[in-house]
């Protein structure tokens, strides 16, 4: 779109201009010398000064054709192209003629001022000669000396005043040209749109190579290598295309667990767990893992969420369910799992717990495998979110706990610390399927009510 606007008002903007003529005349330089004995480079040199004297005020002072520029080029062939241009077709070819006339008779003149310089020097030192040969006798060596000096100044003289100097011979006159240079508003716009067209793509370049955030999800699995299982629409609102992506999302999950979740309640390829896990600190994992987990309720299997996070949970207020009891009380006093079941969804889900100091110490990677079993039984897929991967150590620890990874991108992640954090999960054995791209709007607020997080997260 902005290509085809350039294109435009540069069609515009030339549509505008008055008409402009060119004509030119072609001058050739003879120069004095044989031809031959001069080669290219001298020739493209003798042309290049000529070129200089026909720029100079001299030359176009003395055109004096009004309404008319006056320009000339040069080539190595020592041919001057001698050009004038005005919004007058004929006043730009007289002023041409002009031109050229102009500057021949400049190089006659400066021949003759320097033919006529040579001979007077020669006439000085033969009347020198010849005031010095009265003071000796006839036929002394002294006499003789000075007549034959006299002799040879004579001859130089001659030579002088019948020496052929450089011409510019006319070899194609200016005549009055039928179209004008300009304005070209089709050629001006094709120029003003590929101009255009290239800018783009190089702004784009350098702006891709250049930024640290991820504008597209194209970008992100270029840069990271990860094939894309979603990429969410922005906006909180209930939308088929949110509807949609997610259950993409759900399909391609269900697709990385080899033999699959069993479909209505646990046959087929027993249960399976997924983390959720942000790549940064504001890429809304929460959110995603929420709608993810939704999507398997919504389409037959039993789901559960497992929230641990235990630094920010917020899975609970995704779900619609209360912060406690959760992960925390069972890790830390050994009580029997409590699920809740969300709200609007036939999810059930095992919130953080309370907020306790060094609660994530105790998340090891044996004890939540421990949950996950007593879990795997009852649920076909098992959905858990952890602190974004850099901010927490233990989220190392469940992403080699669970059978698979997704990772969230969105705009605010930065690729610096997206190749940080996705190397800490290769290098720990995590097994990463892929990544989900969130457009930026679906993570909510933190201060969002927990009333009305159920319709904010709904997707199913």
């Amino acid at each position: 779109m902005f290509a085809i606007i350039v294109a435009a008002g540069a069609y515009s903007l030339s549509s505008r201009k008055g008409d402009t003529y060119e004509a030119t005349t072609v001058v050739r330089i003879v120069p004095g010398a044989s031809a031959n004995a001069l080669d290219a480079t001298a020739l493209q040199s003798l042309a290049s000064s000529y070129a200089s004297l026909a720029r100079s005020s001299e030359v176009t002072g003395a055109v004096n054709v009004p309404n008319a520029s006056l320009s000339v080029s040069s080539d190595d062939s020592g041919i001057l192209n001698m050009s004038a241009t005005g919004p007058d077709p004929k006043t730009v070819a007289r002023a041409s003629r002009r031109y050229a006339t102009v500057f021949s008779r400049k190089l006659e003149s400066d021949a003759d001022a320097r033919r006529a310089a040579v001979v007077k020097r020669i006439e000085t030192q033969a009347a020198a000669a010849r005031r010095e040969l009265g003071d000796h006798s006839d036929g002394s060596p002294e006499s003789q000396a000075l007549t034959s000096a006299l002799a040879s100044l004579q001859s130089a003289a001659a030579n002088a005043q019948t020496q052929q100097s450089d011409e510019a011979e006319t070899i194609s006159p200016a005549t009055v040209p039928g179209s004008p240079i300009s304005p070209r508003p089709k050629r001006d716009a094709i120029l003003a749109l590929i101009a255009a067209l290239i800018a783009g793509c190089a702004v784009a370049y350098f702006r891709a190579a250049l930024s640290n955030r991820f504008a597209t999800a194209e970008e992100v699995a270029q840069d990271l290598e990860l094939p894309l299982l979603a990429d969410i629409p922005s906006g909180r609102r209930h939308t088929t295309a949110t509807t949609d992506a997610v259950r993409v999302l759900r399909v391609n999950v269900a697709n990385s667990w080899r033999g699959g979740p069993g479909e209505n309640g646990g046959g087929g390829g027993g249960s399976r767990t997924v983390l959720v896990a942000s790549l940064s600190s504001r890429a809304p994992a929460a959110p995603i893992a929420a709608r993810l987990a939704r999507a398997f309720a919504a389409s037959g299997i039993r789901a559960a969420a497992v929230d641990a996070n235990l630094r920010s949970p917020r899975l609970n207020r995704e779900l619609g369910v209360s912060l406690e009891p959760g992960l925390v009380d069972t890790l830390l006093e050994g009580t029997p799992l409590e699920l809740q079941p969300a709200a609007n969804s036939a999810v059930m889900t095992l919130a953080a717990g309370r907020l306790v100091e060094g609660a994530t110490e105790l998340l090891t990677r044996a004890r939540l495998a421990a949950v996950l079993d007593q879990l795997r039984p009852g649920y076909s897929a098992i959905v858990v979110t952890a602190p974004p991967v850099l901010a927490a150590a233990e989220s190392i620890v469940v992403a080699t706990t669970v059978d698979s990874v997704v990772v969230v991108v969105d705009a605010s992640t930065s690729r610096r610390d997206a190749r940080r954090a996705l190397d800490s999960l290769r290098q720990s054995g995590a097994h990463v399927v892929g990544f989900v791209y969130a457009q930026g709007s679906v993570r909510k607020d933190r201060n969002v009510d927990t009333a009305r997080a159920p319709d904010l997260a709904r997707t199913a």
